[in-house]
């Protein structure tokens, strides 16, 4: 009873302080929010530590935050949400190298980056973060279907430090990808 209680009360405080998914659907769009299996920080500074269960996840000189999320269904549209915990310079997104675990993952045995994806720009506390990521990780149109599978993603300094929530964070607003569906 009581982690209901906390999984409710998490569920309620990240929708006031973040809102609901707004990747601007429409009312004949179907959708649904895919939250990160596995998610951590690695720093420079602490080349053999593993920071899986941290709650937090942190891009800036030194910092990088991995992420993976499982895709399925007949999707359409692939948007990635991120909440920052604080005012920041945001991040550079990129795909990773996948073959790593949440509970094991270092600096010294971090992936390899991919193809870089995007910036997010500056970020505000209480304001969630959207990238769209469809024409980056989707088919060419006019039959723009996105391949079902997992996806590995790496988070890198824009300048300066920023956070964000992790899976492991109280209000349960780890990073996320909202997928449209047919």
């Amino acid at each position: 009873m009581r982690k209901s209680f906390i999984t409710i009360t998490g569920l309620l405080a990240a929708t006031l302080l973040f809102g609901t998914s707004g990747a601007s659907a429409s009312p004949e769009d179907v959708y649904y929010d895919q939250v990160a299996e596995a998610d951590a920080t690695v720093l420079s500074a602490q080349p053999t530590t593993n920071f899986g269960a941290d709650d937090i996840l942190q891009t800036g000189r030194g910092m990088r935050s991995y992420f993976r999320v499982e895709v399925s269904g007949q999707v359409t549209r692939i948007v990635l949400k991120l909440f920052p915990l604080r005012d920041g310079a945001g991040s550079k997104l990129y795909l990773a190298s996948p073959g790593w675990a949440e509970s094991t993952i270092t600096w010294a045995t971090r992936p390899d980056l991919g193809t870089f994806l995007g910036k997010t720009g500056g970020v505000s506390m209480g304001q969630a973060v959207e990238m769209d990521l469809t024409s980056a990780l989707c088919g060419p149109p006019p039959v723009l279907f996105c391949s079902p599978g997992t996806l590995d993603f790496a988070l890198t300094s824009a300048g300066g430090v920023t956070q964000y929530a992790s899976t492991e964070h109280w209000l349960m607003a780890g990073p996320r990808l909202v997928l449209y569906v047919i």
